[in-house]
């Protein structure tokens, strides 16, 4: 029984390939047309390949000369950090250097010792809110606007929006009645 089944499946190999033989010769020149196209994509290849080891050159060209570029201006970098290094420690021995901070744009503040720290907080907490308005004011001795520009506010501001904002109340005034 198995070679029964064997001997069928050889004929069925051995005709398919006498079969695809037959069809695939050219009866003028004696190359079948599989044969041709064979050849003309390997000459396809071929100058494909010549053309990608060419890029290949011409890219590695183009990185050694970024490498040299780099390398080059790195180099002049370190000259000049170190150059701007000797000259700073040549001018900071002979005199001292003088830092700006907030009190000397702001001499006021020297008077009070927590005059950058809030003398009313007042909030719910809240972190990870898509938006802060920060509302600054000033005591005036007309009108105040802080309650009218906070009431404009929270009317405008839809229910979703007020639960996704802080707002932050400034007031610039050193007189802790105001």
């Amino acid at each position: 029984m198995r070679c029964k089944y064997g001997s069928i499946a050889t004929s069925l190999v051995f005709s398919s390939f006498i079969l695809i033989s037959w069809y695939s010769i050219d009866r003028g020149d004696g190359l079948g047309s599989c044969q041709k196209q064979l050849i003309a994509l390997h000459q396809r290849l071929l100058g494909t390949e010549k053309e990608s080891l060419k890029r290949s050159r011409d890219l590695n060209t183009i990185l050694d000369e970024l490498k040299q570029s780099v390398s080059a201006k790195k180099n002049a970098t370190e000259n000049l950090i170190n150059i701007t290094k000797w000259k700073v420690w040549n001018n900071t021995s002979k005199r001292t250097m003088q830092l700006t901070n907030v009190f000397s744009y702001l001499p006021h503040l020297l008077d009070h010792d927590d005059s950058l720290q809030p003398n009313v907080l007042i909030g719910q907490g809240r972190t990870a809110v898509s938006m802060v308005i920060g509302i600054p004011t000033v005591k005036r001795d007309k009108q105040t606007y802080l309650m009218d520009t906070l009431s404009s506010l929270l009317r405008e501001l839809s229910h979703e929006e007020r639960n996704d904002c802080v707002i932050v109340v400034f007031v610039a005034e050193v007189d802790i009645t105001h």
